[in-house]
């Protein structure tokens, strides 16, 4: 019988503990991953010790953002572009006030977008989303792309309540990179403007690659000239889309370990960003999904969801982070995390490791490699 553990029910309060990076500071953390990136050529410890910081609630701004940025580089070396550009774009998303991490990302962008081939990148809207100060006076909302687009192809998406009255027809400029949506706004007002949607991807290159859907979420000043304030829930849910899908940065035990002590209690996933606190979708089914000892919970940051479990020596468990038909690993702005396999076996009762079967390897394999 397959075993689902899902939840859906957002609780009033934080679950869980703290992220337990306490004992080094998220600076000395930096410290160590950017001598292992830079000086040491360990990608693999940077890439660990990057996720550290992400995952630690109590560290500053500051040093989370910079390490996104340097987790996409590090990407970037390994020949992962799909997660560097994810890493640049959650620094240029949620770390717009963070000086010259948030311009080097978007240089980052562009020379990904350069480069050619793949997904185009928003590099610039005018307004810039989350924008709360912006001036009813204006004419026309703007968005840039990383490569050129398809001409007279695009996807403005919203609904009637934020969407903005339009005053012309969208065009592209000489490049096909901008494009412009003539409009009228008033004053005191909160607009969305989708750029593409899950169900219109209009936006496109010339080899009709569509973009990602990115929202361009702002207020105009009032009549008394004073900034309107944007809904916390709306900040949220835009700043979700325009990360992109939440990434699994680690787990525990790693994946296709084959040596994993049984002794261990609990099994853990550390995501890219926040996830919705009391909801989570641990899959799997069969005699190799685990016992479990307890409910779910997430750290404080909700980053860390850990499952209480009890395992027993020389098995093979899958365990799945969500999974096709079950989503509840999500975001507040409810964006699902893509399905991830954590398969592993614990060692014998002498300490041997337990082979995982190919077949199974291979399965895990293929699904994760999706995820990124």
């Amino acid at each position: 019988m397959t075993k689902i553990l899902t939840h859906a029910v957002v609780l009033a309060a934080l679950l869980g503990a703290s992220s337990g990076v306490q004992a080094e500071s998220a600076s000395e953390l930096l410290e160590k991953a950017i001598y292992a990136e830079q000086t040491a050529g360990d990608l693999d410890k940077a890439i660990e010790l990057y996720g550290k910081i992400i995952a630690d609630e109590e560290a500053n701004r500051k040093y989370v953002a910079q390490a996104h940025y340097r987790l996409g580089k590090c990407y970037l070396a390994k020949g992962d572009r799909g997660k560097a550009a994810s890493e640049f774009r959650r620094v240029v998303s949620d770390f717009a006030q963070e000086g010259d991490v948030a311009g080097d990302a978007k240089k980052e962008l562009a020379r990904l977008g350069a480069a050619g081939g793949g997904e185009p990148v928003v590099l610039a809207t005018e307004p810039a989303t989350l924008s709360e100060d912006v001036s009813p006076d204006l004419e026309k909302i703007t968005v840039t792309f990383s490569r050129p687009m398809m001409d007279k192809s695009w996807s403005w998406t919203g609904g009637r309540k934020q969407f903005p009255k339009t005053t012309g027809s969208p065009s592209y400029d000489d490049q096909k990179v901008t494009c412009t949506l003539p409009v009228s706004l008033e004053p005191g007002r909160v607009y969305q403007v989708g750029i593409n949607s899950p169900s219109h991807r209009n936006f496109k290159t010339l080899d009709r690659v569509p973009a990602r859907p990115y929202v361009i979420l702002f207020a105009t000043k009032g009549a008394d000239g004073k900034p309107t304030k944007l809904p916390r829930e709306m900040v949220k849910a835009a700043q979700d889309v325009n990360a992109g899908p939440p990434r699994v940065l680690q787990t525990s035990p790693v994946a296709l370990s084959d040596d994993v002590s049984a002794d261990l209690k609990e099994i853990t996933v550390t995501f890219s960003c926040e996830m919705m606190d009391g909801s989570w979708s641990w899959t799997g089914g069969g005699d190799t999904y685990p016992k479990t000892t307890g409910k779910p919970s997430y750290d404080r940051r909700r980053t860390t969801c850990r499952l209480p479990v009890k395992l027993q020596p020389g098995k093979v468990y899958w365990v799945g982070v969500n999974s096709p038909s079950h989503k509840y690993f999500q975001t507040p702005g409810h964006v699902p995390a893509k399905w991830y396999v954590i398969l592993f076996s614990t060692a014998k009762a002498d300490g041997g490791s337990t082979p995982i079967p190919q077949d199974l390897r291979s399965r895990a394999e293929a699904i994760n490699a999706k995820s990124r």
